[in-house]
């Protein structure tokens, strides 16, 4: 008979302090990320059936795939949390195209000046 008041009695106590509300629970901290993505894309302007040039973000444009740090603060109160986020994102690429290019209606002569 001890034995099960016990065991009830444990469990009981288990069950309040896993299945209580957290309604005073405190937290904060800082976390630092490091995205390594791959930038990669296809654009083609048509119009009225006139089909124009699909030109390649990447290699035509010459947009490289750079890392990106950031850095993240947060602080929390019960339900509650504040978070602020910073990342320096910069992507920018620059290219002479030695191609024609369709662009809506108009066509480009593009001279490479090499």
């Amino acid at each position: 008979m001890k034995k099960n008041l016990f065991a009830a009695l444990g469990t009981l106590i288990l069950l309040t302090i896993f299945c209580a509300p957290s309604a005073f629970a405190l937290g904060f901290g800082v976390s630092a990320d490091y995205w390594i993505p791959t930038f990669k894309g296809d654009l083609r302007v048509d119009n009225n059936g006139v089909v124009g040039t699909e030109i390649n973000l990447k290699d035509d444009l010459g947009i490289s795939n750079d890392n990106i740090p950031g850095v993240e603060a947060y602080f929390g109160i019960g339900n509650h949390e504040i978070s602020l986020a910073y990342s320096l994102v910069n992507i920018s690429g620059a290219k002479n195209i030695d191609k024609e290019i369709k662009f809506h209606i108009l066509r480009i002569q593009t001279l490479n000046p090499n």
